[in-house]
């Protein structure tokens, strides 16, 4: 594995219109390339999406009628100098602290490892201005960030979930799947450079009714549909909770804790203008 690493992002999105312009713009300098799998959405997102393509030579759109095939799009990056960077439409990262790990990774400070994983703040409340977010820290909540090394591989062969999860990876020597960096037990929500604000508690689409926070995420949905009872336990769960069951158990833990979200606010305007105060400070 050589320097000046390839960064790849590979977006899935479904009826994402509220959020989704702002993650893009926010990874727009980070990556290289930017590939955006839209499935069936139904609300705004393609419009929206339709505009940053025209706007951005590194976006590309494509439309998918099933999540699994958006590991499609990626495959034929397997055993190149390339990181693929899974970013969803809840996913909000902050930009500045992107450039610094651009600079790491080009340099090779993580080829060593398969996996870079970040810090979260799995966001429950965003103010009105979008200046404050309150929600749970990963850790000790799980992190959902990813980041993959695609020189570390082999092959990458299905079945898949989606991009970035199931099938089965074969590596090249040195590596295997718990090949990670664990950036989020190492840094500070203050002093990470892979730091995400995942407003999967909060309306995600204009086209959302009822309980807007009940989304289920693509495991959960395709566990659902695996059999009648499972649907049954996955409707329950959603109705006894108000909320995605798998979000409340791996999302939701330890305290309720409230940072300064403008570093992950700010209108695009590419690199060389960008000026953020990525100081954070704890409410």
């Amino acid at each position: 594995m050589t320097d000046n690493a390839r960064i790849v992002g590979i977006f899935l999105v479904k009826n994402e219109d509220q959020f989704i312009k702002q993650a893009i713009s926010n990874v727009l300098d980070f990556c290289d390339e930017i590939i955006v799998s839209d499935n069936q959405s139904q609300d705004k997102t393609g419009e929206i999406l339709k505009a940053i393509e025209s706007k951005h030579q590194q976006v590309k759109i494509y439309e998918i009628d099933d999540p699994a095939q958006s590991q499609d799009l990626v495959t034929h990056f397997v055993g190149t100098n390339t990181w693929i960077f899974g970013v969803d439409g809840d996913e909000i990262y902050d930009p500045q602290r992107l450039s610094y790990l651009r600079k790491q990774l080009q340099i090779g400070d993580f080829s060593n490892y398969f996996r870079v994983v970040g810090n979260v703040l799995h966001c429950t409340e965003l103010d009105g201005d979008r200046s404050c977010a309150k929600g749970y820290l990963a850790p000790p909540s799980r992190s959902m960030t990813k980041l993959f090394n695609f020189a570390a591989l082999r092959r990458w062969d299905g079945p898949f979930i989606e991009r970035l999860h199931g099938g089965n990876p074969t590596f090249i020597d040195g590596f295997d799947r718990y090949s990670i960096h664990r950036m989020h037990h190492e840094t500070s929500w203050e002093q990470s450079d892979l730091r995400c604000l995942h407003v999967c508690f909060l309306p995600r689409s204009s086209v959302e009714s009822g309980n807007r926070s009940a989304r289920l995420n693509i495991m959960e949905q395709s566990a659902a549909m695996s059999s009648r009872r499972a649907w049954i336990k996955t409707q329950l769960l959603k109705y006894l909770w108000g909320k995605s069951d798998y979000k409340r158990r791996h999302y939701m833990r330890g305290p309720v804790v409230e940072y300064d979200a403008r570093p992950f606010f700010v209108e695009y305007q590419g690199a060389s203008s960008k000026n953020i105060d990525a100081a954070d400070t704890n409410s």
